[in-house]
């Protein structure tokens, strides 16, 4: 479940008045990387549990097309939300320099 950056940044912004908003979208993002990898190495372990031999497992694994495109797509909405988070932080930090 992607988020948009928009939608990114405000989910950011709603953080930030509660928590420490990178700190929380990161325990956030985190949990669902847990969650991809805890399902591939579940994948691994059935193979491994099948493979009757080191050379039936190599195959297995060749032929199981292990996708890491949710891990990557996780780590860019990570990516993504440490730039915003650090350019909201300057944007609140100008705001709060502008109203003393």
């Amino acid at each position: 479940m992607a988020l948009s950056a928009k939608a990114t940044l405000h989910k950011i912004k709603q953080l930030s008045d509660e928590h420490d908003a990178p700190s929380q979208f990161a325990k956030q993002l985190g949990a669902q990387m847990s969650d991809n990898l805890d399902a591939m190495n579940q994948a691994i372990y059935q193979l491994v549990e099948q493979a009757n031999s080191l050379d039936e497992l190599q195959t297995l694994l060749a032929d199981t097309h292990l996708s890491l495109d949710d891990v990557t797509e996780l780590m860019a909405q990570a990516m993504a939300t440490s730039e915003l988070a650090g350019r909201a932080d300057v944007a609140n930090e100008a705001e709060s320099e502008a109203n003393e």
